[in-house]
């Protein structure tokens, strides 16, 4: 009973220094995951019953819908040198579901154009993925490069004076 006073003083303790009550229910978690590896292993007779915080939901993340997104992307006037990079770049947010830090790691070397492919490291790995890319996004892609021009490495980045470019 001494077990389960102090792990309720415990979850009092996170809920009062602020934590989220995901942070709480994964430190209680893990302490009940220790004590049932101990009582597995013998050296502990005693277990944790404390209850979880009730977790409130996220908000909605289902992204835009496709109407919504062809209104933004019919925005992107690819007679200027940015609408060009911004069509592409809503092409691979949209298209192939890219976060943006995928997208800002990108070089042109990891585009192969022939075979319509884009290697990607993605969230937490170590090693770049091949994705294959519509062809819509090539194009969108490939006219940027030509229209960008240039020795820049990165596939995508700030085209400070872009507007003043046709």
């Amino acid at each position: 009973m001494v077990i389960l006073r102090k792990s309720y003083k415990y979850r009092a303790i996170l809920n009062e220094a602020g934590l989220s009550p995901n942070t709480i229910n994964r430190r209680l978690a893990a302490i009940k995951s220790l004590i049932t590896y101990g009582r597995k292993l013998g050296v502990c007779n005693y277990a944790v019953d404390v209850d979880s915080i009730p977790v409130q939901l996220y908000r909605d993340t289902s992204g835009v819908t496709e109407p919504e997104f062809l209104s933004v992307i019919r925005q992107c006037d690819r007679s200027f040198l940015v609408g060009k990079r911004d069509y592409a770049l809503l092409l691979l947010l949209w298209g192939n579901a890219l976060r943006r830090n995928e997208i800002s790691t990108l070089d042109i070397r990891h585009f192969d154009t022939s075979r319509g492919t884009l290697s990607i490291l993605g969230k937490g790995k170590q090693v770049r993925v091949r994705v294959n890319l519509p062809k819509v996004t090539v194009i969108a892609i490939t006219d940027w490069l030509i229209a960008r021009g240039g020795s820049q490495r990165g596939l995508v980045g700030s085209q400070q004076r872009a507007t003043a470019h046709k």
